[in-house]
């Protein structure tokens, strides 16, 4: 059960601290869009609501908090994959993914046994992250690796296919967990079921009147554009995913008056996305910008913007 004191918070400060004061088995659902080791600095344009907001995503063993590696001690395989994927990429991937190790263990730790995570990331390192998420949580407990396929212009002297989609890991952490199917159907292709029909287990016939409400989307998203189409969603942000891709997750993995947690929340896509669908939400990010983006968002988006707390402290965990 949530507990009915909790308040919506927003943490400006490096995730980990604030990771590792939360308490162990409180929340029901993350979404994380960390960087993906793209090797780009990120700033958002001047004149949109985002200005000011920038990010690098280049790393160097500066960015590893040596304070907090004794977290990794307990997980002796993924200290070697890490070192063996460093000497196949070379330092800069080492770093990036013990900077993720560290805050993914912090993730598994803090997430209830029915809670769900879903990392967000491109080709640049999914190969290497699937593995990492495959030794904390489980090989068994990927539920989806899903493809969210989008549209837009390419290089002129491109000599490759066009990169138009990313990668998102979905992993359980328990054996039972939440999936809302009903939630998140989608309407069928000229408004009714494919000509096969649907069956039971036992190959009977399936009334398809059972599912006139549409089908449980496949594991490939085409139907949601990326957020530069919408004049109206856009802040600029760099990196902004859209409130239709949070709205599906956050339907499908979470009940209402749940927690849901965005540990690099940007310009607090999930946060808005989470109190507009009944939610309870934690939001952290390192840029004190995003708490002014949180607050002008929720009083458009959500229609609130007094019913959360935004915080520098980092929490104490219960012992």
């Amino acid at each position: 059960m949530t507990n009915p004191s909790f308040r919506n918070t927003f943490y400006t400060h490096d995730n980990l601290y604030i990771l590792s004061g939360l308490d162990s088995e409180s929340v029901d659902l993350i979404y994380l869009d960390p960087p993906f080791n793209s090797k780009r600095m990120y700033s958002a344009p001047t004149g949109s609501k985002a200005a000011g907001a920038s990010f690098k995503d280049v790393w160097t063993w500066n960015d590893v908090d040596e304070n907090h590696l004794d977290s990794l001690d307990d997980h002796p395989p993924l200290l070697r994959f890490i070192a063996n994927a460093g000497e196949i990429q070379g330092k800069p991937m080492m770093a990036y993914l013990t900077f993720m190790a560290q805050r993914i263990v912090e993730m598994h730790r803090i997430l209830k046994e029915t809670g769900s995570l879903y990392l967000h990331c491109d080709p640049t390192a999914s190969h290497y992250l699937k593995i990492m998420l495959d030794i904390i949580f489980g090989k068994n407990s990927c539920r989806n690796e899903i493809l969210w396929c989008y549209t837009g212009p390419g290089s002129p002297n491109m000599r490759q296919f066009n990169r138009k989609s990313d990668t998102i890991f979905w992993y359980s952490k328990g054996k039972s967990w939440t999936f809302n199917k009903d939630a998140i159907r989608l309407p069928y292709k000229d408004g009714k079921p494919h000509a096969g029909g649907f069956t039971e287990k036992d190959g009977s016939r399936l009334d398809p009147e059972k599912h006139t409400e549409g089908k449980v989307p496949e594991n490939w998203w085409t139907d949601i554009a990326v957020v530069v189409r919408s004049k109206h969603e856009n802040t600029g942000y760099p990196t902004q995913k859209p409130l239709k891709l949070l709205h599906r997750i956050i339907k499908a993995s979470s009940n209402e008056g749940e927690i849901v947690l965005d540990p690099f929340c940007g310009c607090a896509t999930t946060c808005v996305a989470a109190h507009q669908l009944g939610r309870r939400w934690i939001g952290i990010d390192i840029e004190t910008q995003a708490v002014k983006m949180l607050v002008e968002r929720l009083s458009g988006d959500a229609g609130v913007f007094n019913d959360f707390i935004a915080t520098e402290q980092v929490p104490k965990r219960e012992r």
